[in-house]
């Protein structure tokens, strides 16, 4: 009994393609393989094979599908990453509400996670930059937009202020190391002449 046979698979476009398959192959490495041609990003995408009635299950293999024709169907999935470390009380990964740049960009400071998460909500990424920084609870306080572009974050158990150059996406520690913990914790204020302001908490 032969181990290849052909499939007619419809795709989203509605133009249908031949393809030929292992029987062995599973549903899902089929769809995989399918999907490579029509550019998508499998971050956000996953592709499935349907036959006339149903979504078929990934790992079900071609051989034990009786149906020679298929449709392609392409589910777009939350594009937000999972980053991995432990939630719960005193481990929230990014606790300071996010500062919208100019660029559209998205930054938060650090919490419990290692470095800034970078949010580009119009592409649907998301990226870890900066230099990885210990501790938990490093910046509590909203961060402050300055007219140079530039996000500034103080610091609540870490030791630095946090600054973002939002065109640039380099992160700099600024300024001496402060001691002592539970520094600041209220959103930062911008002052007409420029300077930006945060009232101490433990500070």
């Amino acid at each position: 009994m032969a181990s290849i046979r052909n499939i007619t698979l419809a795709l989203p476009s509605g133009r249908e393609i031949e393809l030929e398959v292992h029987k062995e192959e599973t549903v899902g490495e089929v769809a995989a393989r399918a999907s490579a041609g029509l550019s998508l990003d499998l971050r956000h995408h996953t592709p499935h094979l349907a036959d006339a009635s149903q979504l078929l299950a990934h790992d079900r293999a071609l051989g034990e599908c009786p149906e020679s024709r298929f449709l392609l169907v392409v589910e777009k999935i939350p594009w937000v990453e999972q980053l991995r470390l432990p939630f719960g009380p005193g481990r929230e990964l990014y606790e300071a509400a996010g500062v919208l740049a100019p660029n559209g960009l998205i930054y938060y400071a650090p919490s419990c996670a290692d470095q800034v998460l970078c949010i580009n909500s119009k592409e649907g990424v998301t990226e870890a930059l900066g230099p990885t920084m210990p501790g938990r609870e490093k910046y509590m306080a909203e961060g402050v937009l300055a007219p140079n572009g530039y996000i500034y974050f103080a610091p609540y158990n870490a030791h630095r202020v946090l600054c973002i150059h939002t065109e640039t996406r380099e992160i700099e520690l600024l300024g001496t190391e402060l001691a002592g913990g539970k520094k600041y914790s209220a959103n930062g204020v911008l002052a007409p002449n420029g300077l930006i302001f945060f009232a101490p908490f433990c500070a």
